[in-house]
């Protein structure tokens, strides 16, 4: 096999095995995240078309934080859609601009999934910690509370199971298996008109706010609680648990709500989850104001450039997968291993040596029509000696007279060819004119 043939094969088998690791799977669902263009269950995409039809201006962040003084709204009065976690980590920098965005007039609402866990969730990454770098916010789990909820959920199996089986639709893509119903714990525009909002549950227990053991003059430990300034606005009706906590931050609002599911596409019209928007944007949303989702940290985003694309891991991955392919394919070629390995001492050169380079070089300068014409003269030579003919109609009227004993007329072809300039194999006429001769003894 020539370098021609065996790069081509190498690139064939190449271009199947990524083929075979990179095709799409057609059988695999697509996969819903966090963001006001997706349709699916978790999208958000229900949202952004009810607030287009309301009339209320709304726009898709999809770059980092510290773009959000340069997009199409005023300066306050806007309300900054989080869901966490997300694809796209977020930078110290950036952090700092979106607080000094916040501290403005403008409010971050911040969607974690504390008390449920959607299918989009990814693995990596923590979602309190990226809570509590994005509004300091720091939740402790409550332990003895989760103990006695299980604890008393174990005195009626069957009742568990029953529960399991009439789980909405929503909920259970929600990745909870059981439901809460809020209600407002403060006087808030939040909590208006809220008499039938539902919230999916995973049964976790998480207390606001960080809390730090002291020591009293009595010598006690007595637990202090940092940022008071958090006020819990809605908490489950039977359980007790704050799901949604407000904070103050410059001129601007920190708000934190522990479901991510009641605003996506497949809860926004159940119960009073679409009043709860309602009350979002009248809240928080100023007369001008606009509501933004996040979608860069969603995997929506224009960050990816072309300097970008050099260091990307996965680009050098696949620079070095060819690198490996072709570093193979030179060392199984035994000639190119041999003249890697050989050195000058102790190598002989012999007449294959002369062989090969003088074949290159006549390949290389005589004309095509000339080395068919080299090829032939022996067969005319001989054919015009044994029928007694002129050289110059040696081939046609001899293989004329020969053709009883040929099996084929291939070489009126060639010879045809070569007269009309066109490309011959050189390898098959060559292997053809040996059959010949050998016909014609």
């Amino acid at each position: 096999m020539n370098d021609r043939g065996g790069t081509i094969v190498w690139l064939g088998a190449l271009l199947v095995v990524l083929g075979v690791f990179l095709w799409p799977d057609p059988d695999r669902p697509a996969d819903s995240r966090p963001i006001s263009e997706d349709r699916h269950f978790a999208g958000l995409a229900g949202l952004r078309l009810w607030l287009d039809a309301g009339g209320v201006e709304n726009l898709s962040l999809r770059h980092r934080y510290g773009e959000l003084r340069k997009i199409a709204a005023p300066q306050t009065g806007n309300l900054l859609i989080v869901n966490i976690p997300g694809v796209l980590a977020s930078e110290n920098e950036e952090v700092d601009a979106l607080r000094g965005w916040v501290a403005q007039g403008n409010t971050l609402l911040v969607v974690a999934s504390i008390f449920e866990t959607p299918f989009w969730q990814l693995e990596s990454g923590s979602v309190h910690e990226t809570l509590l770098r994005l509004t300091n916010l720091g939740l402790q789990r409550d332990h003895d509370a989760e103990s006695a909820t299980f604890e008393a959920g174990d005195d009626d199996p069957e009742q568990d199971l029953t529960d399991l089986l009439e789980v909405p639709t929503w909920i259970a893509l929600s990745g909870a298996t059981d439901s809460q119903t809020l209600i407002g714990t403060e006087e808030h525009p939040l909590t208006t008109d809220l008499g039938d909002i539902v919230v999916p549950w995973d049964g976790s227990r998480w207390t606001c706010c960080e809390q730090k053991e002291t020591k009293s003059e009595a010598g006690h430990a007595e637990a202090r609680t940092e940022h008071v300034s958090w006020q819990a606005l809605l908490s489950q009706a039977s359980a007790g648990q704050a799901v949604l906590w407000e904070r103050a931050f410059g001129r601007g609002t920190f708000v934190v709500f522990g479901h991510p599911s009641v605003l996506s596409n497949a809860a926004i019209g159940q119960h009073d989850n679409r009043r709860f928007a309602m009350n979002l944007i009248a809240t928080y949303v100023g007369p001008r104001g606009a509501v933004i989702f996040d979608d860069a940290h969603q995997g929506l985003n224009e960050l990816y450039t072309a300097q970008s694309l050099w260091f990307d891991i996965r680009v050098l991955y696949t620079i070095g997968f060819l690198l490996l392919f072709w570093l193979a394919y030179v060392l199984a070629d035994a000639g190119t291993w041999e003249r890697l390995t050989a050195t000058g001492e102790s190598r002989a050169i012999g007449i294959s040596d002369l062989i090969i380079a003088s074949g290159g070089y006549l390949a290389r300068r005589l004309q095509r029509g000339s080395v068919v014409a080299g090829l032939l003269e022996p067969l005319r030579d001989r054919l015009a000696h044994k029928w007694r003919l002129p050289p110059e109609l040696a081939l046609e009227e001899g293989l004329e007279l020969e053709r009883p004993h040929l099996e084929d007329d291939e070489i009126v072809d060639f010879i045809k060819t070569s007269r009309r300039r066109q490309r011959v194999n050189l390898v098959k006429l060559h292997n053809l004119l040996l059959g010949l001769r050998r016909e014609i003894r």
